[in-house]
């Protein structure tokens, strides 16, 4: 199945030398380190290796021509196709991303985990065949490591340029024709399902097997726990993981027959929908910094999980984008997060009805990983249509409490920008917006991006209808993390008959939006009762008594406790 690099162990094959065409495809993992997957022993700069800060180069015959992708991370698989055509026009592809530059000198290989002279041992795995085809002297190449556990050959089964190995002390190959193997296939790197109150999911860790009389599994590699105790070809158990964690399986009677899955996460899983400015439209993509052990945040997209980068969207113009920002803040708190960005550009309210594919989006979201909550930005299309205040809120009223039904959670409501490019006046809908958010217990306040000046005239690159530029991003992003992290506080209200009073409350840094607008009890001439911003916010309002005399409209002036 594989052949685990540790550090030590080398293998050679008979030099590969490529002067013109040439392709060279095979799949290994990806570690954190400087380590060499394919090396040139004799000195040349001829490679294909990881770099620490999660970069795989290729490199072909010292030119001065680097091919280099990033965004890696320690246990990735990396599927890669390293070729050249007759123009001398190298291509570097490594799962589905490629680049490419101009090549004229000669490519020579003729080791696998060692570099010049036996630098940079590799300690990750070569994985399933390495086929090398245009070779000069005619020996292409096909390299299977599906090999018997303790073997010292790397058969080629195209030309007989067999690879001899040497030096492995814990390494060597894992699984295969010896009868000893074991696979994981019901889970891959990076799934995740939303995180309980403790932080944990339970995942199935289930796969198939061969001379194995029980499986046993690790987090650490370190310590080893009973997975399956009567495996047949077939093995099945649970694993509980706490946050985000490596899980390893591994054969009880052989334990260098190993198979890890990297980034299991317990995560807090959020469905991001609506519009083009959720669904991204920056001028640059924004990345995530993962620092020390934090966890590195998840996107669940088309289906797949993987490491979350930009573009996060799936609406097909998708660039850059606020998730990674709100990512960021999450794995800085050290909370696993997973995001699916299933957001439209130019959706209306109506295209999002609880039977539609958009909405069915958020559903497969739920099915596959669970849900902690929806958020979303738009608006922006139903402004430029007109659509009155009674209809919005009914409409996003409807989707709210269906989110609340179908999946038990809250949705977080972002007010959009407004820029001189939109058309229709906005008043109406966000109008609607401030009823849902203080009427709806199932919808709550995420932030008002109409502060941010998107227009046209103000900065090059705006269009005046989307979130542009890094600096905008940023604002936007802390806009969006303030509402969503206010925290509850108290605040007490005097000088009011007793009573049932409708009281309405507003903050001081968003007038055009309520806090709430309820019927409050009060007894003694005041009032003391929870609103969710937090402690020290400055309120505003009024309490509509409804007596006579009247003192309807009495001023509300308070600070939170």
């Amino acid at each position: 199945m594989a052949l685990q690099g540790d550090g030590n162990g080398i293998v050679s094959i008979p030099n590969f030398q490529g002067f013109g065409v040439f392709s060279i495809t095979g799949k290994a993992i990806y570690k954190d380190n400087l380590e060499m997957i394919l090396g040139y022993d004799l000195g040349s700069t001829t490679y294909l290796a990881c770099f620490a800060g999660g970069i795989v180069k290729a490199v072909t015959s010292g030119t001065a021509v680097t091919l280099q992708l990033a965004g890696f991370v320690d246990g990735d698989i990396i599927t890669y196709s390293w070729s050249r055509d007759a123009a001398n026009l190298v291509t570097f592809d490594i799962n589905g991303s490629s680049v490419t530059g101009t090549v004229t000198g000669a490519l020579n290989l003729d080791s696998l985990g060692r570099f010049n002279g036996g630098a940079f041992p590799y300690n990750g795995q070569w994985q399933d065949d390495l086929v090398m085809i245009g070779d000069s002297g005619g020996n292409d190449r096909s390299y299977s490591f599906n090999q018997s556990t303790g073997s010292l050959v790397l058969p080629d089964s195209t030309s007989a340029q067999d690879g001899t190995l040497s030096g492995f002390v814990t390494g060597g190959f894992v699984g295969g024709g010896g009868g000893n193997s074991v696979e994981i296939t019901s889970v891959g790197n990076f799934e995740c399902k939303q995180r309980d109150g403790n932080g944990q999911a339970v995942f199935t860790i289930a796969g198939n097997c061969s001379g194995a009389t029980s499986i046993e599994y690790s987090y650490d590699n370190a310590t080893w726990f009973l997975l399956d105790a009567s495996p047949t070809t077939t093995f099945t158990g649970v694993v509980t993981v706490t946050g985000q964690q490596n899980v390893t399986v591994r054969l009880s009677n052989d334990v260098s027959v190993t198979y890890p899955v990297t980034n299991l996460s317990a995560t807090l899983t959020v469905a991001c929908w609506w519009q083009s400015n959720m669904a991204g439209r920056l001028t640059n993509n924004q990345v995530v910094t993962v620092s020390g052990d934090n966890p590195i945040p998840i996107s669940f997209k088309s289906g797949v999980f993987s490491q979350l980068t930009d573009p996060t969207g799936t609406d097909g113009s998708s660039t850059g984008s606020l998730v990674p920002l709100l990512a960021q803040h999450y794995s800085d708190l050290g909370v696993p997060v997973c995001f699916a960005n299933v957001a439209v550009g130019g959706t209306s309210i109506n295209m999002w009805d609880i039977s539609g594919g958009n909405y069915a989006n958020i559903t497969e979201l739920y099915n596959s990983v669970g849900l902690e909550y929806t958020i979303s930005i738009g608006g922006e299309t139903d402004t430029i249509n007109g659509m009155p205040q009674s209809e919005m809120e009914a409409k996003l009223n409807d989707i709210v409490n269906a989110l609340a039904l179908d999946f038990n959670v809250n949705h977080k409501l972002v007010y959009f920008p407004i820029g001189d490019a939109l058309s229709g006046n906005p008043t109406p809908i966000r109008l609607a917006f401030d009823s849902v958010v203080t009427g709806n217990s199932n919808c709550d306040f995420a932030g008002d991006l109409s502060v941010i000046d998107i227009d046209v005239a103000t900065t090059p690159g705006n269009d005046g209808l989307h979130i542009k530029s890094d600096a905008d991003a940023a604002t936007a992003s802390q806009i969006i993390l303030s509402a969503l992290t206010a925290s509850t506080s108290t605040i007490t209200i005097t000088g009011i008959p007793d009573g049932t009073f409708l009281t309405t409350l507003i903050t001081a840094d968003r007038p055009s939006a309520l806090i709430e607008s309820v019927d409050r009890v009060y007894s003694g001439g005041s009032s003391t009762f929870s609103v969710n911003v937090p402690a020290g916010t400055q309120m505003y309002g009024v309490v509509r008594d409804n007596l006579d005399p009247s003192t309807d409209g009495a001023a509300i002036n308070a600070v939170t406790v």
